[in-house]
C-alpha cells in the first residue's frame, strides 16, 4: 500500500518538474528567435557587452583587471598585453 502511494507521488512530481522543464525551455527558445534579449532595452555597446558577459562568463571589468588595461583601452594596447603573456 505505502509502496504504490510512493510511487504515485514520484510520477506525479515527476510529472510537475517535467512540465516546468518544457516550459522553461519553451521560454528560452522564444528568447533566443527574439535576439536573446533578457527584458532589457540594452543596446549598442552595452548590448555588445551583455552578450560577451553571457558568453564568457566574465564582465568587462574582470577582464580588464585581468589583461591591467582600462575599459577604453585601444585594440592594440590590448594586444601587446596579451602577447606579452606569452
Amino acid at each position: 500500500m505505502s509502496g504504490r502511494l510512493i510511487a504515485q507521488l514520484l510520477v506525479s512530481v515527476g510529472t510537475i518538474v517535467g512540465r516546468a522543464f518544457v516550459a522553461a525551455y519553451k521560454q528560452a527558445a522564444a528568447n533566443a528567435a527574439r535576439g536573446g534579449s533578457g527584458g532589457g532595452a540594452a543596446s549598442g555597446k552595452e548590448g555588445a557587452v551583455d552578450a560577451l558577459t553571457r558568453r564568457t562568463g566574465m564582465s568587462l571589468d574582470e577582464a580588464c583587471n585581468i589583461l591591467n588595461v582600462t575599459k577604453d583601452a585601444n585594440v592594440e594596447k590590448i594586444q601587446k598585453v596579451m602577447l606579452r603573456g606569452c
